[in-house]
């Protein structure tokens, strides 16, 4: 779409507030009153047909009075209405539109249909509107308070445009607004989607990326319309180093169609987000709390370059305990170097001996220069990427204290998070506001400290890891499109083994050798060329899971066991589901044993199909032990879904046991990538379960496969 159009609705010179109230804390009176007293320096006309003048300001009766050229309508009217303004709106050549007014999709049927005329109307114009049932949006800067929530911005921000905040929950977007505003944040652009009829998410994260100055973009998030283009702008957003902090909720939906394989079954919705996260670099959160201490350290800029932390305590017990918590997410308690020990042995009790965590005890809480000698010494450490500061208070020393930091904290180039507390509630608030002043990175609760240091880590690195993966030349697509061409012949849905096995070495996956037998005799004269023992599995497009029928017999050593095993594998499979069309049996060689992983597609409503990866037997079905990427796979991204498996140990050398295979697992990741996206809409699931993966040299090899087409 054409951003330019949203410059009118973040920056607009002209706003009508159609629904206009005299009374501040209606939707309609409170954008007003909020809009004068932030000192918005366009036009304002209140629509109204009952007032002749509202808060000094004229009052019109309809957009059609106003001779000024509209950029913004802010619409509080009741629903029914709502359609008929927008109408006028079109009419008179408004370029955007807020819609506050509730009672549509959210409704039921009844209202959706309201909103598809919304849209409808809009479409013919070329308006573009947010909402409708949202809370609207404030863009700080341009004192733009078109919203019914935020009725002002903070007396004195201390970090400008730290971020910017996009919510699909109205409430939850202000709680988030206003905490941040508590911490001395400055929210750029607040952004609530409502029902996103026209203007969704991605075109809101999209415009931010690419035309404001934010230094992060905080969400509240349910789910995209558009996984591709939320992809492609999350791309965007990395590239310019603006970190997405995402609060996505809805992680225990379960998928709107029952899937059939094991990879389909396992893999619901929140875990392809998660893959989906953590490819494109996007921090995921929990919490508000997570939140707000991540924004105030990338507000400050300060990047680690690696995930080695020093940590200063004014607790002995608070150090190991300190000391437990970093190395649990993930954090390098780095050992300091000799000049470092040196120096803290200088400024500290002699009792004390110097380490990494450093026990400052309650003397530095007392004697003025221990903790600001002691965090230089540290910060100066090269071995050392971010520091965290945990430490007491109490009486008149609490200024002092937060002295210290923040001279220190004002010339460190490294990032420093700090956790005061104390036993005295007035000490205790005191401190937190000498810090929120200072703009010291700080928070309340250690875990959440913690955590926002190891998620500013691992962007920081994660960042320059994935843009070097984009730098790197992708898998050639090849020539034409192989898979509709070898499918473009079937004319039902679901695939044989043999057919699907056919289709992965068109793409150069390795499957195990076999041949289809239709009667003892030739199952047996096959398994006289492939080499005993052989494995035989019953072929049919109606029996997916083929043990589950008793059609598969394993290990067969001699012809006289070949053929008793396929009428055994007959006379089950018809006995299990009589109309089954039976094509005979697989007979295939036994893949010498190895380690057994299971790969796949998925059809995701959102994001397209998804690959998926996971350890094989009960790690998938127990652990739920596997990973999602969205394609096309790059090297780095497929190794990076085998290191996020709970089993990926099991694939390195181990006792008796040589490292896999990885580089042609890698290779069959990738393959599997261009397949899914070769067979982009045409495909439900597909599943190599188990693939077996040898020894590195050894290669892999498929042993079974399932397709299920759309």
């Amino acid at each position: 779409m054409d951003l330019e159009k949203l410059h009118h609705l973040f920056y607009p010179k002209s706003i009508a507030i159609v629904g206009a109230s005299t009374n501040p804390l209606k939707p309609g009176g409170q954008p007003l009153a909020a809009l004068l007293s932030a000192g918005y320096p366009g036009k304002l006309f209140p629509i109204n047909p009952r007032y002749t003048e509202i808060n000094g300001l004229e009052c019109y009766p309809n957009l059609k009075a106003v001779e000024t050229k509209i950029d913004l309508a802010i619409i509080a009217v009741p629903a029914q209405d709502v359609p008929g303004v927008l109408q006028e709106c079109g009419e008179t050549g408004v370029k955007t539109a807020i819609i506050f007014s509730s009672g549509f999709a959210e409704t039921g049927e009844a209202g959706k249909k309201l909103q598809e005329e919304l849209l409808a109307v809009a479409q013919n114009y070329g308006l573009r509107f947010a909402g409708p049932n949202c809370l609207g949006i404030v863009n700080a800067p341009a004192k733009v308070m078109a919203n019914f929530a935020v009725s002002h911005h903070p007396e004195k921000v201390i970090k400008e445009n730290a971020y910017a905040f996009i919510s699909q929950s109205g409430g939850f977007g202000t709680i988030t607004y206003a905490e941040a505003q508590k911490q001395g944040l400055g929210a750029q652009i607040l952004v609530s989607t409502g029902n996103a009829a026209d203007l969704d998410f991605t075109t809101f994260l999209e415009y931010i990326v690419r035309h404001t100055g934010v230094k992060a973009v905080a969400a509240y998030l349910e789910g995209v319309k558009d996984g591709k283009r939320f992809a492609q702008v999350a791309d965007e957003a990395l590239a310019k180093g603006i970190p997405l902090i995402i609060l996505k909720v809805g992680k225990h939906q379960v998928a709107a169609q029952a899937a059939r394989s094991h990879t389909g079954s396992m893999v619901g919705d929140d875990d392809i987000y998660q893959g989906f996260f953590f490819q494109k670099g996007i921090i995921r959160v929990n919490s508000v709390e997570e939140m707000l201490p991540l924004l105030s350290l990338f507000a400050d800029g300060k990047l680690p370059q690696g995930n080695r932390i020093g940590i200063l305590s004014s607790s002995g017990g608070g150090s190991v305990y300190l000391a437990d918590l970093c190395t649990d997410a993930g954090l390098e308690v780095v050992k300091l170097a000799p000049e470092t020990c040196r120096k803290l042995q200088e400024n500290l009790p002699a009792f004390i001996t110097a380490g990494n965590p450093v026990d400052l005890t309650s003397h530095a809480m007392m004697e003025e220069g221990i903790l600001k000698n002691a965090l230089e010494a540290v910060l100066a450490d090269p071995a050392v990427d971010l520091v965290l500061v945990y430490f007491n208070v109490a009486g008149e020393p609490t200024r002092q204290i937060i002295g210290q930091l923040e001279a220190t904290y004002r010339k460190a180039s490294k990032p420093i998070l700090c956790i005061g507390w104390s036993h005295n509630e007035e000490d205790h608030l005191l401190a937190q506001e000498l810090m929120r002043k200072a703009g010291i990175p700080h928070t309340l609760q250690v875990e959440h400290g913690v955590k926002a240091l190891a998620s500013l880590a691992h962007y920081s690195r994660h960042r320059r890891t994935l843009l070097e993966s984009q730098e790197a030349p992708r898998l050639s697509p090849g020539t034409g499109n192989p898979a509709v061409e070898f499918l473009s012949g079937l004319g039902y849905k679901e695939l044989s083994e043999r057919e699907a096995k056919k289709l992965l070495e068109l793409y150069g996956i390795p499957v195990a050798r076999e041949e289809v037998a239709r009667s003892p005799e030739e199952a047996v004269a096959i398994a006289n060329s492939i080499g005993y023992p052989v494995a035989l599995k019953v072929l049919s497009p109606d029996i997916l899971h083929k043990t589950e029928a008793g059609g598969v017999m394993l290990n067969l050593q001699s012809p006289e066991a070949i053929a008793a095993a396929y009428d055994q594998i007959m006379t089950n499979a018809r006995s299990f589901k009589p109309e089954a069309r039976l094509d005979g049996v697989l007979v295939a060689e036994m893949i010498p044993p190895g380690r057994e992983l299971i790969l796949g597609i998925k059809a995701d409503p959102t994001f397209g199909n998804c690959v998926l990866v996971g350890m094989g037997g009960i790690f998938v079905e127990v652990m739920r032990d596997f990973a999602a990427g969205i394609p096309p796979l790059s090297q780095e991204e497929a190794a990076s879904l085998l290191r996020r498996l709970k089993g990926y140990p099991l694939l390195e050398a181990f006792r008796n046991q040589g490292p896999a295979d990885l580089d042609s697992l890698l290779a069959v990741l990738r393959q599997l990538s261009r397949l899914a996206l070769d067979l982009e809409g045409k495909i439900q699931e597909l599943e190599i379960n188990p693939l077996i993966v040898g020894e590195q040299g050894q290669g892999v090899k498929a042993a079974d496969a399932l397709i299920l087409l759309k």
